[in-house]
């Protein structure tokens, strides 16, 4: 498996060739947000995707692989006014979206920006190892859902062989223990629909009872047995959005982000090592 590249050079827009028989789906890239938490200490106040892994910007790390996908018609990344340049530099052809105050505001924003859209493909920016083909391929398996959402969820031991000694947050359902992926499909058109419920739940976050009463006792109590299906979670999140919904099993470098600084050391260590190849060949 690969890992998001870096570089100084501008990439084309590869997607522009290709034909196209299915929906159009635009990635809009989230690099809104502060640095924050274990992370910030000892660092200067910043944007999240500012942050260097290996030289290079977390948002250009994410954002080159998604230039690389085959499946994204266009991309338009929502991010802090300082990176405009950097997304000037890498994509060209990106639309850019200055960010809001929030995480929910900035996918808003970003739908706005891609009126074309049948589909968008919501991506955090602090993915360093992203993987192009592994967004391709949850994109071709979400496309054959005929859903409206689409999660993307990472298996423990998938994530722990591709990425030895990382630590992620896990939930354990009837099909075993996985961890959430980074990317999710959604159609435009859902999103435009259910803006008002996205803030709320986004808004509901941080109350944790709150949040179990919306999704409902029943359900709460089979996740905490570990006795939740995927299909299960499925269908309870396509009933608050009014929508077929389902979960794609992606590849593990979906689930890698940049959180803590273990996880910024091995970032630094799995990109660094191509430049220690190439300097003993």
């Amino acid at each position: 498996m690969g890992v998001g590249g870096a570089g100084g050079s501008s990439l084309p827009e590869p997607q522009a060739d290709l034909p196209r028989n299915g929906p159009v789906v635009v990635g809009i890239l989230l690099a809104g947000g502060e640095l924050k938490g274990s992370l910030a200490e000892g660092r200067p106040a910043q944007p999240k995707a500012c942050l260097e892994v290996a030289g290079t910007s977390l948002l250009e790390h994410t954002l080159r692989p998604l230039c690389e996908a085959q499946s994204l018609s266009s991309i338009v990344v929502v991010g802090p006014a300082e990176m405009e340049h950097v997304v000037a530099a890498t994509a060209p052809h990106a639309r850019w979206a200055e960010s809001g105050d929030s995480l929910v505001e900035n996918l808003l924003q970003g739908v706005a920006e891609a009126p074309e859209a049948d589909y968008v493909l919501a991506v955090s920016a602090d993915l360093p190892l992203l993987d192009p083909t592994e967004v391709d391929f949850f994109v071709g398996q979400a496309s054959t859902r005929e859903a409206e959402f689409v999660y993307s969820m990472v298996e423990r031991r998938v994530c722990g062989a591709a990425y030895p000694g990382t630590e992620r947050t896990c939930v354990t359902i009837r099909e075993g223990t996985f961890t959430g992926g980074n990317i999710m499909l959604m159609s435009r058109a859902m999103v435009q629909r259910n803006a008002q419920l996205i803030r709320d739940v986004f808004e509901l976050r941080k109350k944790p009872w709150s949040l179990c009463r919306m999704l409902g006792w029943t359900f709460v109590l089979r996740l905490l047995c570990h006795r939740l299906t995927a299909d299960q979670a499925s269908e309870r999140v396509g009933e608050l959005l009014g929508c077929r919904a389902t979960v794609v099993r992606a590849g593990a470098s979906v689930a890698f982000d940049v959180d803590k600084p273990a996880d910024l050391a091995l970032a630094e260590q799995l990109l660094r090592q191509p430049e220690a190849s190439a300097a003993t060949s």
